[in-house]
């Protein structure tokens, strides 16, 4: 300890002129007794200027564990000089610098996982966008897609700025007024109560299954109501499969088939519509809508309306559990599938992935253990959490999800609604667009970053072995001596240390992306489709730059 404070006091600029040294050591009582007898035995570049004035001190977080005896003389509260200083800079710097000597080497060892993991969300959420915006575009017209491709090309190729160039993902105003939508729903509402029921004397099969699909939706719409009307209507989709040949005549069954299938598709066409609506107020509304009063008077409004998008959606459940129970399961759920609360939402709200529980002092994520470190390589020091990883959910616009009404049931009816709402139509696909592009690159980013990390670790590994070959100090090689053996050896186990990554690395990136690790969300969550070449990431990062990702082929992950 002599000579570390003899050394550090001699490379100070004002060394020899020093008046007065104040030294914080944790241990200062017992160091400093004999320190001037010491000092005479100090070799002469070394010893302390006679005018200066050593002042010991011990830092503030150790002085309270200090024996009672002396223990003012120590105090750099009662020091003159001292100012506020706490004698805890070094510790603090030395015990940051521990952590980030730690951080640095799991991030080092860990680029396995850490690139595997970002490889494999990459492919997923690849996959996820590029199914979205397919399904989107073969329900829209073809020239209308031709003529939106176009705009976004123009639009990329524009330079800064982007003059003179229409800008495809802005969303035009609306010009519907609140006074217009309640007008529309108010002459829907007297229609409605002026529609009167025909009496039948001679009635038709399809006439009948018609009436009684009425009599449903009316009984539907009086919920709570115990009287002579709810009685039930037994259509041949409540009939079990066995009786139904001998209670209706035949045929009736296929009727109310076809009619329920129908139906089916008629509810998304009216949940469509009616969510177009809502999109079209709710814009209105924070545009020009301001004060507490309209503002609410708004709001009860569009809840008019999203009330009769879910009313739409009870009816669309009927016909299709209707419609199961009178033809059983076929091809056709692939179209009118299951309709969750969730999907019934305007295409210019999709659904964004679900997030993590956070962690204190960190972002959203979830902590996950990893495997076991590959064998002759120490990722982490044995007290620490090894192959710790955080994931981070994205919550932003490149992992929204369009809800799947908006592409069943054929082409999109892209004159409902008129300009305004193809204008916001074509904003949504454009930005459906660049997510699918933006989610290519970013498989191919993770890509060149997996090559690059073996090109470096390989790199590495030779320039160690180049200073085993020969080492080098202050421009002047190391002789055979005991110094020069021990580089050679630490060069040599470093060489041999890089190798070992990297061939721990190529074995992680070569396994199935199936095989990996999965938060507990995401078991019920993925499945994406993964190509042959996505499952072994290995196999495609030679020559990457010039290879086109191609998901028409897709498996199950």
């Amino acid at each position: 300890m002599d000579y570390i404070i003899a050394a550090a006091l001699l490379s100070h600029p004002g060394w020899g002129v020093l008046l007065a040294i104040l030294l914080v050591y944790d241990i200062a009582c017992q160091w400093f007794k004999n320190l001037k007898s010491r000092a005479l035995n100090w070799p002469l570049g070394l010893k302390l200027p006679p005018s200066a004035k050593i002042l010991p001190a011990i830092g503030k977080l150790h002085l309270p564990g200090h024996k009672e005896k002396d223990y003012e003389q120590f105090n750099l509260n009662l020091i003159p000089g001292a100012a506020q200083v706490d004698g805890e800079s070094w510790a603090r710097e030395d015990y940051l610098e521990g952590h980030f000597s730690s951080w640095n080497e799991e991030k080092y060892t860990g680029m396995g996982g850490s690139l595997w993991r970002s490889y494999r969300d990459a492919v997923k959420d690849r996959n996820l966008q590029a199914d979205a915006h397919r399904g989107l575009t073969e329900n829209l017209p073809t020239k209308l897609v031709e003529e939106w491709e176009s705009l976004c090309r123009l639009w990329e190729n524009a330079e800064y700025p982007k003059r003179g160039v229409v800008n495809p993902y802005v969303i035009p105003e609306a010009n519907i007024s609140v006074r217009e939508a309640l007008k529309e729903l108010e002459q829907k509402e007297e229609l409605r109560l002026k529609s009167g029921r025909p009496s039948y004397h001679q009635i038709t099969a399809s006439a009948f299954i018609t009436l009684a699909l009425e009599i449903q939706d009316a009984q539907s719409s009086k919920a709570g109501s115990n009287g002579k009307s709810d009685a039930k209507v037994w259509l041949p989709s409540l009939i079990q499969k066995s009786e139904r040949d001998a209670v209706c005549l035949p045929g009736v069954w296929e009727v109310e088939a076809k009619l329920q299938e129908a139906r089916c598709y008629d509810s998304l066409n009216a949940i469509r519509h009616t969510l177009r609506i809502k999109a079209r107020m709710m814009h209105f509304k924070n545009n020009n809508v301001r004060g507490q009063r309209e503002s609410g008077r708004s709001r009860a409004l569009i809840n008019r309306v999203y009330a009769k998008a879910r009313r739409f959606a009870r009816r669309y459940r009927r016909a299709r559990v209707a419609y199961m129970k009178l033809v059983g399961e076929g091809a056709w759920e692939k179209t009118l599938r299951v309709l969750e609360d969730d999907d019934v939402r305007s295409y210019k709200d999709p659904a964004l992935v679900k997030t993590g529980p956070g962690r204190r002092g960190l972002d959203e994520e979830e902590q996950v253990m990893e495997q076991q470190a590959p064998q002759g390589i120490q990722l982490v020091a044995p007290d620490r959490t090894a192959y710790a990883h955080r994931t981070v959910h994205g919550t932003g616009e490149t992992r929204k999800e369009h809800s799947w009404i908006w592409t069943a049931g054929g082409v999109i009816d892209t004159a409902d609604g008129g300009e305004e709402d193809n204008q916001i139509l074509r904003a949504e696909w454009c930005r459906s667009r660049a997510r699918v592009k933006r989610a290519e690159e970013e498989v191919m980013l993770v890509r060149e970053e997996m090559r690059r990390t073996l090109a470096f670790l390989q790199h590495m590994a030779d320039e160690w072995g180049r200073w085993h070959l020969r080492w080098e100090v202050d421009g002047k090689e190391v002789p055979k001596s005991a110094l020069g053996e021990g580089l050679e050896a630490y060069a040599c186990l470093m060489a041999g240390f890089q190798l070992r990554l990297r061939t721990a690395f190529q074995d992680q990136w070569k396994k199935p992306l199936e095989e990996g690790e999965k938060d507990d969300d995401e078991e019920e969550e993925e499945k994406a489709g993964l190509e042959e070449d996505d499952q072994d990431p290995l196999s495609r990062l030679e020559g990457m730059q010039d290879e086109d990702d191609d998901d028409d082929n897709e498996e199950e992950l």
